[in-house]
């Protein structure tokens, strides 16, 4: 006997500023079995001239608490309505399950204002490239990261410490290979929680 895989419903909660989204957009998504939440009038209050009204301060409000509970957040971070719902996503599970990786930004990096700079650790070595004009470095560099360049590169500069001086040789943005880059954390142990 075969199992067939009960096909999943493709579900999509909508939150946008751009009320010609709902109108010209989604329709050739909904042909192919999308479903679409959200409010169109809740779009429409957000637009620059309406951004001020407490119509828009709830819509804004229900599209934040919204796009949280969602299972994977599309969404831009460069948006502080895309921030505030990942960082909602992260505190409102209680089932323990890690968010932190469920979401694809269209522009930015997550960051928030104040932060300490965001760095990446290289886990491959980028020095047999076509293109001159790309950061070299070894396994273990320290590299920053401007922006995304939707491309397969994010743009940034090399942190190179020297075991002299412990001084970086290189602040130049020069665009460098996402794949050969991770997340690099900063912890510490905390003897409250031994």
């Amino acid at each position: 006997m075969v199992r067939r895989k009960k096909k999943r419903k493709r579900k999509i909660y909508l939150a946008t500023d751009d009320i010609n989204v709902w109108n010209n957009e989604i329709g050739q998504f909904i042909a192919e079995g999308y479903e679409f939440y959200g409010d169109s009038q809740i779009s429409k209050s957000a637009s620059p001239t309406q951004r001020d009204t407490m119509e828009s301060f709830e819509g804004f409000i229900m599209d934040v608490l919204s796009l949280s509970n969602t299972d994977y957040l599309v969404c831009t971070f460069s948006s502080q309505v895309c921030r505030l719902a990942y960082e909602l996503m992260q505190m409102q599970r209680t089932n323990g399950r890690d968010m932190s990786t469920h979401f694809y930004s269209l522009d930015d990096v997550y960051y928030f204002g104040g932060q300490i700079s965001h760095r990446l650790e290289s886990i491959m070595a980028n020095h047999h490239h076509h293109n001159q004009q790309q950061h070299e470095f070894d396994v273990g560099d320290s590299l920053g990261i401007e922006k995304n360049l939707h491309n397969g590169h994010y743009l940034g500069d090399l942190h190179r410490f020297t075991k002299i001086n412990r001084q970086s040789d290189n602040h130049q943005s020069l665009p460098y290979p996402t794949f050969k880059v991770i997340e690099k954390v900063d912890s510490t142990s905390f003897k409250a929680f031994e």
